[in-house]
């Protein structure tokens, strides 16, 4: 008798003690885009951002794996 009452007590604290928290999160549907206005620190800044969202970025430019390029400098003395 004891022992069947014991089982019945631990059991019941064994269910009681589960994870059965609501997420505070609230789901956002994922055909809604967000959109947040960009506020450039200064000309430079919005020049790369526009140069990026038109060529893309780094990443893009790993994607096409040979690419090669030249680049040509000259120095201040010529």
């Amino acid at each position: 008798m004891k022992i069947t009452l014991f089982s019945i007590i631990f059991s019941l604290l064994l269910m009681s003690c589960g994870n059965k928290k609501k997420s505070t999160v609230d789901t956002v549907p994922t055909d809604v885009q967000n959109e947040t206005a960009i506020i450039f620190k200064n000309t430079g800044h919005e020049l790369v951002y526009n140069m990026v969202q038109k060529v893309g970025d780094y990443s893009k430019l790993l994607d096409k794996k040979d690419v090669i390029y030249t680049y040509t400098y000259q120095t201040p003395d010529g």
